[in-house]
């Protein structure tokens, strides 16, 4: 993208939404200079900074109300049916629009108005009057598209899926129940969706079972899927876990007519996947029908119906060899993403093999159905091999693939999806035991914990000590192969595992840390599990699962028994019959079955400690004993996350079999590489749930994928300092709104506005912000509170208070208010009883009865977060004029700014435009220098003060082109803020707290913070001795600030303008 293209994409995504800013992009896009990628990129845009603009465009018409209320389970299908009914609001662009219906969906406020949408009673009077109340009428209905109606009856097939599934006759009464209720559009939808599964009631497969374990075989799902995919060639299965891929796929094969079938499975599933054809097809219980590939020896029989082979096998030439020699006609590729890492420096020859038997076969392929719960684990590259099976007239091979960039690409991912994907959740279609929370709700659980003391110090130590590289033998990295650095690794495991640092090879560790070693409770983790296990082991089956790491929790490391590790641990607290470990060192076939067999079944076994990585799709961990009347739920606890894909792995005990309710928790450490890790997987999970969901991903989405996720952990490792400079930095200029949504999005633990608070506070002391307040407290405890012209704290007001910064810094209970709750909630933890008068609100909509409350009204560092605008809908401007309004006619309103907000050009624009409207300035406006650097040309740290007042003015509009930032001239945001640390690890320089600054006016001559002191209160007490009529009391203080000029306060005496209390 050239220059001038970003510049103006840059000053696009400024604009204030509204709808001349959308006819504008339109207009842009028709004339060709906005690409479909450009256009995508600047929606996402909108979306990310004013999701309320589309909030209120569909609650303001009833259709679209109607068709939120009708398909909101459904987010792509809604997308669709509101890109029909109303191409010129959604620009004709599905993708775009289910991004938008996940993002408002997921808004605390938003989502929960939207979800309350409701269709007005038919007997009732009248239109609607609540805004999220539809009100129906035939003419509305009759407005409703073809198109739309298919749709609806789409997802009204899909939801009675759960109940014809559960008994077919239960799926009847359910659409009885749903029709007598119906308006007459809705009526003729469950019709024909009741049409449909009928149908599917009625059909069968020659040589197949009708029935297994007293249920119809094949699933009502799988009815449905089939129906879908009847025509296509090539399927993508993402179903979850448990919802019978494997007998659709067998299924599918047989509706293709293919007579030799070729399966690729993990090794651990060859087993599975032989006993499940024999059961769904008798007829291959003959000898030769189904041939299980193990060895290079092995000699297929002719009348091979399926042949299996394991991943594992693939790696021999004459296996691969002896499969492209094959007939095949049909290929089930289970658990596809297997066949990721076939380009680059170190191909995977599992993946390559499978790609190309594959690749040989495609000619005479009459079906491929490739299943994967996961289509990617990290980056959309994964799917290279995935995208030449599905499209091969768009990627002939892997590299085409990812040397078109295609994957980053919306077109790309719009022509892979016109292959047939096929999807269902477990809970959609199955009736499960209760599951807490829901996975499609909140998926990880995050509980947060705080390290022990002595893990606090092991962990400060390695931040500071450990290099982030090193070049010497690493051997706890030969062990467990965790990427990245070696800081990043140590990091992990003082939070996972600590003990096993205790042998690192030729290291010194304090005594303090070298003592903490030899005690278990050194780990955080390890006291709260032992706490979890002691409550729940009398009612509960644990599962302990470590994704990362193998060595040193479910085994040893370098098999050293002397070192501390997990499994043992629990195996000394509670038995070795109790606790079951269940990792690859469990040799697969009848050691791994038994291990499997025991948990599902003893009572005994009570605790499972698993590796992650031992489990695939085809293992079945759900607990089915039902006469211990002691059990009553089934506990599974994150311990060690890696990228497994969590979703996947819950739904090895979350599936069909299990007969107690389930409960599942991911116990953090706040504040620590371990929450980082949280926010990694969550931000991976989203990308994939965006994936399936058909959305294409934005530059910034895609610049994430591309990262490692040891780059992303380190980046996820800011200091409070380095957070701060970053939201401020993603905020300036967006608005409000899209500010407060922005705040509103979750990391790690929490969201980003606690995660902004908490680094505001931490790091406020030597930040520009507690410079600015030590400023103001000179000024207003030398000045204007002795000098008699605020003596009450409730008539001052801190706009954009922060963690009620200038109430803490005056130590008075001065009014605040802020945007982010969680800065007032700080604030409320910081400093109680000085932030009682602290509240949630906006600078631009001050509340209405503040109006002339305030003498003196502070607003710092905080304008640049509001939209510039136009001069019709300004916010800045709307700000400014609220300031303006809710300050006594007299009072003084100072506003601040970093140094680089401004320069003197634009420092003199602010300034000449507030004078040109009537306001008055106080010599405490300029350049603010802190006195040790007032003689640098260059000063370490500055900022721009402009104190004024209305003066009793009646004031002229504001033109909101007077009061712009460089980064809106320039289109720029400061790579200081992203990248201005030198290490992710490293320490802040020694923090400096400046207490006295100088002034530095463009237009005056530069002055003393003292001086300016005394320049304002003397303009202030002249102006208010004026309006009261009467002298103004002030403390004898303020003799001490005069000095040597101490005989202007007697003249001021003379003239009755000043008397001393």
């Amino acid at each position: 993208m050239s220059v001038t293209q970003k510049r103006m994409l840059d000053l696009l995504s400024g604009m204030t939404d509204g709808e001349r800013k959308f006819e504008f992009f339109k207009y842009l896009f028709e004339r060709g200079e906005l690409t479909e990628h450009d256009l995508y990129q600047l929606l996402v845009q909108s979306i990310q900074r004013n999701p309320r603009y589309y909030f209120e465009q569909i609650t303001k018409n009833d259709l679209l109300k109607y068709l939120w209320h009708r398909f909101q389970a459904y987010p792509e299908a809604l997308a669709r049916a509101l890109v029909r009914v109303c191409p010129e609001l959604f620009y004709g662009n599905p993708q775009w629009v289910t991004r938008l219906i996940i993002r408002l969906q997921s808004d605390k406020r938003l989502g929960t108005e939207l979800g309350m949408i409701t269709v007005a009673p038919r007997n009732g009077a009248g239109n609607a009057t609540n805004r999220l109340t539809v009100a129906i009428d035939e003419k509305l209905l009759q407005s409703i598209p073809r198109e739309v109606q298919d749709l609806d009856v789409e997802c009204r097939i899909r939801e009675l899926l759960y109940w014809y599934s559960r008994d077919p006759e239960l799926g009847v009464e359910y659409v009885q129940e749903q029709i007598l209720c119906a308006d007459s559009y809705e009526a003729q939808v469950w019709n024909l969706a009741r049409t449909h599964l009928d149908r599917y009631l009625k059909e069968s497969f020659p040589q197949t079972v009708s029935r297994i374990n007293d249920r119809l075989f094949p699933a009502m799902h799988v009815h449905w899927w089939l129906d879908r995919s009847a025509t296509q060639t090539r399927v993508l299965n993402i179903g979850d876990t448990g919802t019978y891929k494997t007998s659709y796929s067998v299924l599918a094969m047989r509706q293709a007519r293919a007579g030799k079938v070729l399966i690729f499975c993990a090794a651990n599933a060859r087993q599975n996947w032989e006993q499940e054809l024999k059961l769904y097809l008798p007829h291959l219980r003959g000898v030769g029908r189904v041939e299980v590939l193990q060895n290079t020896d092995k000699i297929l029989a002719d009348n091979a119906e399926f042949i299996i082979v394991a991943y594992t096998t693939l790696v021999h030439r004459r296996i691969i060899q002896m499969l492209k020699e094959q007939k095949i006609d049909g290929i089930i590729w289970d658990e596809s993403h297997y066949g990721k890492n076939v380009v680059g420096t170190t191909p995977a020859k599992r993946a390559l093999g499978a790609l190309e038997i594959i690749q040989t076969h495609v000619p005479n392929l009459k079906k491929i159905v490739a299943n994967s719960a996961t289509p990617w684990e990290n980056s959309p590259e994964e799917i290279a091999a995935l995208a030449c099976i599905l499209r091969p007239e768009l990627f002939p091979n892997p590299r085409d693939f990812l040397r078109s960039g295609a994957y980053a690409s919306p077109r790309f991912l719009r022509a892979l999806f016109e292959t047939c994907i096929l999807d269902i959740g477990l809970h959609e279609v199955r009736e499960l035991p209760s599951i807490d929370p829901k996975p499609w709700e909140d998926l990880f659980n995050p509980i947060a914990l705080e390290m022990t003391s002595a893990q606090a110090t092991l962990y400060q130590h390695l931040l500071h000590q450990i290099p982030d590289q090193g070049d010497e033998e690493d051997s706890l990295k030969i062990v467990n192969g965790v990427d990245g650095s070696k800081k990043v690794r140590y990091l992990l495991y003082a939070c996972d595992m600590p003990h096993v640092l205790s042998r690192v090879a030729e290291y010194d560790w304090p005594p303090q840390i070298e003592e903490a070693f030899e005690h278990w409770n050194l780990s955080a983790k390890l006291v709260w599990l032992k706490d979890q296990c002691d409550q729940n082991i009398g009612t509960a089956k644990i599962v302990v699962a470590s994704g990362m790491y193998v060595s040193g929790i479910t085994k040893p490391i370098k098999g050293d028994e002397e070192i501390f590790w997990i499994g043992r641990q629990l195996q000394e607290w509670y038995g070795e019959n109790t606790v079951l470990i269940l990792d690859g060192d469990v040799a697969i076939g009848d050691d791994r079955n038994d291990v499997i067999r025991r948990w599902r079944t003893q009572e005994s076994a009570r605790i499972l400690l698993v590796s992650m990585k031992t489990c695939p799709d085809s293992i079945n961990l759900s607990v089915t004993i039902e006469s211990d009347a002691t059990l009553k739920e089934l506990l599974v606890i994150g311990f060690a996350l890696d990228w497994k894909p969590w979703k996947q792995f819950l739904g090895r005990f979350w599936r069909e079999g299990l007969r107690v309710p389930m409960r599942y928790v991911c116990p953090v450490l706040q504040g620590t590489i371990d929450e980082a890790r949280m926010e990694l997987n969550r931000r991976k999970w989203n990308s994939l749930t965006r994936f399936r969901s058909r959305v294409p991903p934005t530059q910034e989405e895609w610049d994430d994928y591309t990262k490692s996720d040891s780059a992303t952990l380190s980046d996820l490792m800011r200091t409070p300092k380095e957070w701060v400079s970053i939201v401020n930095n993603d905020v300036r200029g967006i608005g409000e709104e899209a500010a407060r949504c922005y705040l509103d999005k979750e990391s790690g633990l929490s969201t980003q506005g606690e995660l902004f608070a908490r680094s505001f506070l931490a790091s406020q002391e030597s930040m520009a912000s507690g410079h600015i307040a030590r400023h103001m407290r000179y000024v207003v405890q030398q000045g204007l509170i002795p000098g008699g012209i605020l003596t009450d704290p409730t008539r001052i007001l801190d706009a954009g208070c922060g963690p009620a910064t200038l109430a803490r810094m005056l130590n008075m209970p001065v009014t605040g208010v802020d945007l982010n709750p969680w800065m007032i909630d700080v604030a409320r933890e910081a400093a109680p009883e000085l932030a009682l008068n602290c509240q949630i609100g906006t600078v631009s909509q001050l509340p209405a009865s503040w109006t002339g409350r305030f003498r003196l009204s502070v607003c710092s560092m905080v304008l640049d977060w509001t939209q510039l605008g136009t001069v019709v809908d300004s916010q800045r401007v709307k700000a400014l004029t609220e300031l303006i309004r809710v300050t006594d006619p007299h009072g003084l309103i100072w506003l601040t700014f970093n140094e680089k907000a401004l320069d003197e050009s634009l420092f003199k624009a602010w300034t000449q435009a507030l004078k040109k409207s009537g306001c008055e300035l106080s010599p405490l406006t300029g350049l603010i220098v802190p006195v040790e650097h007032a003689g640098k040309k260059r000063p370490d740290f500055a900022f721009w003060s402009i104190v004024f007042t209305a003066a009793g003015h009646h004031l002229t509009p504001l033109d909101p082109l007077s009061f712009r930032f460089r980064f809106e001239l320039e289109q720029m945001k400061y790579k200081q803020a992203k990248t201005g640390h030198s290490s992710k690890f490293s320490k802040d320089l020694e923090p400096a707290c400046y207490e006295r600054f100088v002034i530095k006016n463009p237009e005056a001559y530069e002055t003393s913070d003292t001086v300016g002191v005394r320049q304002t209160l003397l303009t202030e007490l002249t102006r208010w001795s004026k309006i009261e009529g009467k002298p103004i009391e002030i403390s004898q203080q303020v003799t001490e600030l005069f000095g040597t000029d101490w005989r202007i306060l007697q003249q001021l005496q003379k003239r009755g303008i000043i008397s001393f209390t």
